[in-house]
């Protein structure tokens, strides 16, 4: 079929056999087709309704037609086409193109017929692309929380195609439901980057009515992704430490690809995981005096020798977690112990090598002194003081400096005050 453009003009001669008679101007008026716009952008699966307006204001229009690059489009299960302008002299006509693919990424015509033959459009572009939502992944899909007591709903949502603009949780439904917000029932709390996030609801003082599916979703250009979490309320309290610890194991596996990849110090893994370290403590008891003196000399190779060589090597801490021995999902019980096990309850430690606590951020040593982390109570607080000989001499035997040997061999004539030398059996 041959596209013609509307209102074209001729000039027709008029001759017999004696020559020319007259010169006529033959006037064809066609339909004009005008898009409603002409690039559609879409996604992969989905629907577009391509839409014309008809003027066609000498002649009736007798026929509606939609072509595919130049082969018409039939109306089927794929395509529906509607028209309001048969029999008139404007109107409109639709192509709705259901289940898009990439195939369908191609040039459209509407066109249109009067008496005086065919009118079309200009070119309508359809683009279609791959839709790239987020990834929202639950630590749990089903937590039990115990009624008055407090419960974290976990998640974890990345984005790589495109930039994360927001993050969100509802209650009952994922789109229909209010959006909740931090106050005295809600904390919600997210941390990570634009194309990876943690993102924890807190529930505080749970009764038996917050029993019901939550849904933490997230939004980038593409559209918004959601994905579920069922919560149970239950008033047994006798389960509540294995009810927290599950959950707390849970938070620990979530946030460790986060923890070890951003090369932070002890006392930043410390403030990052604080609420988790608070929750531990308030379930767990760390007997201190049963602890092996191995995990304790792991313990003060991870956050002491870490904290004073950091500035002398490329070493970052997810190495010196390694140390441990462990994997993920043990790496917050393990922490928790080397700072159960390792913080003072005084200054005493500091005191007995002859060294002064202070804050080294602010005030760093001086005059050939290093900082101890292990010896000093308080925030930020670590123990000037120098290395002496007999300390050497422990280290040099495999050994440590420590007050209470547990499964170790003590040497108590190595190390200053009364701290021992405690050195692992053979």
């Amino acid at each position: 079929m041959q596209v013609v453009k509307p209102q074209m003009e001729y000039i027709v001669d008029l001759v017999n056999i004696v020559g020319l008679v007259a010169s006529v101007i033959l006037k064809l008026d066609y339909p004009i087709l005008t898009p409603v716009q002409n690039t559609y952008n879409t996604n992969i699966g989905g629907g577009v309704t391509m839409k014309c307006t008809i003027d066609s204001s000498h002649h009736k229009v007798t026929a509606i037609m939609w072509t595919r690059e130049n082969i018409r489009i039939y109306q089927d299960s794929k395509h529906v086409i509607a028209d309001n302008a048969i029999n008139q002299i404007s109107g409109w006509t639709t192509l709705i193109i259901d289940n898009i693919q990439s195939s369908d990424n191609t040039n459209y015509y509407c066109m249109a017929e009067n008496q005086d033959g065919w009118g079309t459009s200009s070119v309508i572009t359809l683009n279609a692309h791959a839709l790239h939502l987020p990834i929202v992944s639950p630590a749990q899909t089903t937590y039990v929380a115990i009624i008055g007591g407090v419960v974290k709903l976990v998640c974890t949502i990345t984005s790589s195609d495109h930039t994360i603009t927001g993050v969100f949780w509802t209650k009952t439904s994922a789109n229909a439901s209010p959006t909740l917000h931090t106050g005295l029932k809600y904390v919600i709390a997210n941390t990570g980057t634009n194309q990876m996030r943690f993102t924890t609801l807190i529930i505080n003082s749970v009764m038996s009515t917050d029993g019901a599916n939550y849904f933490c979703s997230a939004q980038n250009q593409d559209g918004i992704a959601s994905s579920s979490i069922t919560l149970h309320t239950s008033a047994q309290t006798t389960t509540e430490g294995t009810t927290t610890l599950q959950q707390t194991t849970a938070v620990s596996v979530f946030r460790w690809a986060y923890i070890k990849d951003s090369n932070l110090t002890f006392e930043e893994i410390k403030e990052e995981m604080k609420e988790y370290l608070e929750e531990l403590k308030s379930n767990l008891t760390v007997d201190k005096t049963t602890t092996t003196t191995a995990i304790r000399r792991k313990c003060l190779y991870v956050t002491t020798e870490h904290l004073q060589f950091q500035s002398r090597s490329n070493i970052t801490f997810h190495n010196k977690i390694n140390a441990f021995g462990v994997d993920s999902r043990i790496f917050l019980l393990t922490f928790y112990v080397c700072i159960t096990t390792a913080i003072p309850t005084t200054d005493e430690g500091c005191a007995a090598i002859k060294g002064r606590c202070q804050n080294v951020r602010t005030a760093p040593c001086v005059g050939g002194n290093k900082f101890y982390e292990l010896l000093c109570v308080g925030t930020d607080q670590f123990c000037c003081a120098r290395e002496t000989a007999k300390e050497k001499d422990c280290r040099a035997q495999g050994g440590s400096c420590e007050y209470n040997c547990v499964g170790s061999k003590p040497h108590s004539n190595i190390c200053e005050g009364h701290m021992s030398c405690c050195i692992a059996f053979n």
